[in-house]
């Protein structure tokens, strides 16, 4: 059986409503730590389910990453091609790069993995978000 302990700082509802939402895994807790500051779950998975649970977390980062962003926080159309991305190249290398994390840590900080190597993934969307604009001034340009 495999573990994971998630935290976080501002995320809390999301992260809660995807761990008791998440069929593959057992929620073992969800509560505040230090003071009421940090929100923390702990899931457990069996073995044989480490690529779907890994996939799905990848994802879910995905989409706070896309919900940081201003752009795709506020337009539905761009946060469908965000959450497009994941049968994607894209996804599958960051897939890759959360496994090679969670290899040597059983514990993840959402924002601190948000900033902090999510970088590329971050670069991808504002990649899609200019090509969007660019698109749109030509359609309306003179």
């Amino acid at each position: 059986m495999k573990r994971l302990t998630i935290y976080t700082v501002g995320f809390d509802r999301q992260l809660y409503d995807f761990a008791r939402d998440f069929g593959l895994v057992r929620l073992l807790w969800a509560k505040w730590r230090s003071g009421g500051q940090v929100f923390g779950v702990q899931l457990a998975w069996e073995n044989g389910d480490t690529t779907e649970v890994v996939g799905r977390v990848c994802g879910f980062l995905q989409q706070l990453v896309a919900l940081e962003n201003p752009l795709y926080g506020h337009s539905p159309k761009l946060m469908e091609l965000a959450l497009g991305l994941q049968g994607t190249p894209v996804h599958q290398r960051e897939v890759k790069r959360l496994k090679g994390f969670l290899r040597g840590s059983r514990v993840l900080h959402i924002e601190g993995y948000l900033n902090f190597r999510m970088g590329e993934f971050r670069n991808h969307l504002d990649v899609i978000s200019y090509r969007a604009i660019k698109k749109m001034k030509l359609t309306f340009g003179d």
